[in-house]
């Protein structure tokens, strides 16, 4: 709506691509409420300026922030919300070592 908001990256859980947008699913309490943003940009773009601060895209319309990863599986990453969200299959192996090396296991 023409606003500038500002935002902690921790506060971000995903972000998601949806057309000429994307929208940034923030933290909420309670969990189960759904608080998000969105904006009129690319998801390349908002990886660029994401990828150096914890943020990994793992399919063509996510980029999650990995201090919310539960889990991550070949086809899914569950958040520590237990929402799931799909690893899309280009990005399965690169993934998995990011997710590693932010872990500070490899």
């Amino acid at each position: 709506n023409g606003e500038i908001i500002s935002v902690m990256l921790r506060e971000i859980l995903y972000v998601e691509a949806m057309g000429h947008t994307v929208i940034y699913h923030l933290i909420s309490k309670p969990p189960s409420s759904d608080h998000k943003y969105i904006c009129y940009t690319t998801l390349a773009d908002t990886e660029r300026e994401l990828k150096e601060r914890g943020f990994l895209r793992i399919h063509k319309s996510f980029l999650v922030n990995m201090m919310y990863i539960k889990k991550l599986s070949s086809n899914t990453v569950l958040l520590q919300n237990k929402f799931e969200l799909p690893v899309g299959n280009k990005y399965r192996a690169e993934c998995k070592n990011k997710f590693l090396l932010w872990k500070g296991l490899q």
